[in-house]
Order: C-alpha cells, then sequence, then structure tokens
C-alpha cells in the first residue's frame, strides 16, 4: 500500500486522502480524495494506467446505504401498512378511540340497530354481594 500512496500522491501528484486495500488478496483498494477534482482527476489518469505489468481499472465506488436510516425506512413501511391512523392527529385519535360515535347526529345513531350481547347465567354466575362470605 505503501507503493501504491506513493505513486498516487507523488508521481501522479492526485491528492488521495486514504488508501484501503480490500478483496481477498488484497489485490483492489478502496482510496478517497478530499474534493471532487481531485477524483475525476484521478478517475481520468488512473483508468488503463500500466503500474507494475498491470493494469488498473477504477469506477465510483457505490455508498453503503446508512443501517440507521434503512430501519427508520423499513420501520415506517411497516407503520403505514399495519395503522391506517398514523397520519390523524393525536388528539383526533383520542376522540376516535374513546368516542367512537361521537361524530354522528342523534337522528344516525337513533336509526342504527344495536346488538346487544348478553352473557348466559351458567358462565358467570351472579351472585348477591358477601355471598362470599358464605363460601368461606
Amino acid at each position: 500500500m505503501g507503493q501504491l500512496k506513493k505513486l498516487l500522491n507523488e508521481t501522479l501528484q492526485l491528492k488521495a486522502h486514504t488508501i484501503k486495500p480490500a478483496g481477498s488478496n488484497k489485490d483492489w483498494a478502496y482510496v478517497t480524495f478530499r474534493d471532487e477534482k481531485s477524483r475525476t482527476k484521478a478517475l481520468t489518469v488512473l483508468d488503463k494506467f500500466k503500474w507494475k505489468k498491470c493494469v488498473l481499472s477504477c469506477s465510483i465506488a457505490k455508498p453503503v446505504e446508512d443501517p440507521v436510516q434503512a430501519k427508520r425506512a423499513a420501520n415506517s413501511k411497516l407503520l403505514e401498512g399495519v395503522d391506517p391512523d398514523a397520519k390523524i392527529p393525536i388528539n383526533e385519535q383520542v376522540v376516535k378511540s374513546v368516542t367512537p360515535f361521537a361524530h354522528f347526529t342523534y337522528e344516525d345513531k337513533a336509526s342504527t340497530p344495536m346488538t346487544i350481547c348478553r352473557l348466559s347465567d351458567s358462565e358467570f354466575p351472579v351472585r348477591r354481594p358477601g355471598a362470599w362470605l358464605s363460601d368461606q
């Protein structure tokens, strides 16, 4: 890497900032530059450059997505699919959950049939208060 750094900075005057070797045999490297101008110059000079009986090729590396932003994007997609009320302001969400029929008029409420569910006495026997004392 020292020889590559010397080639880039001293011989070719490309102003490389950092050089990180990569690959299984360290046969390629990531090279960063301080500014866009230096990077474009390096791309034109180094592409098909002959060095140590090898022909160099270079390209712009695609940046890796930030893992925190990726997680936030995934969570927001999950929330959008699950909760349709996510975009409703919190005060309207409270009204909707506490009093779901508050926005209806009296006539609408009176005309809507209500269903009443009753539990059978065998499931939950009704006992008079204090009956548990006699069971003790």
